[in-house]
């Protein structure tokens, strides 16, 4: 199968495409603040390092908000402290040098963030030949496929532990940019995107 066939069988959500949650309301990169670039800089060390695959448990997930992936990660990951991820929400910039909490958002609404902004591509996993389940990153299978009655409880946002994550050439320009005022003793909160991106 060529690359280009294998695409045609995968779901790919992007900036036109896009997969969210109800209530969700999208931050403009203009907005973003730390917890925004430092997850940017992780999904381009899952793409880079770890074929795409994202390790859950070092992302903030909400259970509320999304409860298919958060069931997906250990049970260590999950805590126990009785605060849900969205609790302790998400950094936003509102002018130079000021930010406020954006409350009932996590790190992984910040991910659906950089989809809209077109930075990001999320593929969920294929559908395998007999068109009866999918096939995860690490090629084992994964519940019934091809089935359009919800009655199996699956939907794509529970899909997302099985999906694999790319930056878009606009998308790595970004973390380039981001690496150097990283290197250049710059922080994550410091960081702002200047110019137009290519």
């Amino acid at each position: 199968m060529t690359n280009t066939e294998k695409e045609k069988d995968m779901t790919t959500y992007s900036k036109d495409n896009r997969l969210t949650r109800l209530g969700r309301t999208p931050i403009p990169i203009e907005m973003w603040h730390n917890k925004h670039w430092s997850t940017l800089a992780y999904l381009e060390v899952c793409e880079v390092d770890c074929h795409g695959v994202v390790d859950w448990d070092r992302i903030t997930v909400s259970e509320r908000n999304w409860y298919g992936l958060y069931q997906a990660r250990s049970t260590l990951a999950k805590g126990g402290f009785g605060k849900d991820g969205a609790d302790y929400g998400l950094p936003v910039r509102t002018e130079p040098g000021k930010s406020l909490i954006y409350k009932d958002h996590c790190e992984v609404d910040a991910i659906m963030d950089m989809v809209d902004a077109g930075l990001v591509l999320i593929d969920l996993p294929e559908v395998s030949e007999d068109g009866g389940y999918y096939i995860r990153p690490d090629g084992n299978l994964y519940n019934r496929a091809g089935d359009p009655d919800p009655a199996d409880g699956l939907d794509d946002s529970e899909l997302l532990p099985y999906a694999t994550f790319r930056l878009t050439r606009e998308g790595r320009e970004v973390v380039a940019r981001l690496r150097a005022h990283k290197a250049d003793g710059g922080s994550w909160a410091a960081f702002t995107l200047e110019g137009t991106i290519r």
